[in-house]
């Protein structure tokens, strides 16, 4: 079965569509202000690698989608999290992988 190669809580639809996770992290949050930021190695800027890394994991592209959220307790109180996702194209000797990191922050 598929449970046995994904870590506790991952399921297979996860690993196709990782943002899943961000949007799970969310519900039934009352998220009253969201900031996008969006950035993207294609569109400008570019992107320097050390030869070690530029030798052996090429980094050929990158893009993130940051979203800086304020979440209103039921309470009114407020606090502000972090949600991004990630993805940087990787180049091994050829062949093209995508490396994807997603995550959710609370500021303290």
């Amino acid at each position: 079965s598929d449970a046995s190669l994904f870590p506790a809580g991952i399921t297979a639809a996860d690993v196709m569509d990782p943002n899943r996770l961000l949007a799970a992290a969310i519900a039934g949050q009352d998220i009253t202000k969201t900031v996008v930021l969006q950035v993207d190695s294609k569109d400008q800027g570019g992107i320097l690698n050390i030869p070690f890394v530029k030798q052996n994991a090429d980094v050929v592209d990158v893009s993130a989608i940051f979203w800086i959220e304020t979440v209103q307790n039921p309470d009114g109180t407020e606090f502000m999290q972090l949600q991004y996702t990630q993805t940087v194209i990787l180049d091994f000797a050829g062949i093209r992988w995508p490396h994807i990191s997603i995550a959710t922050m609370v500021k303290q």
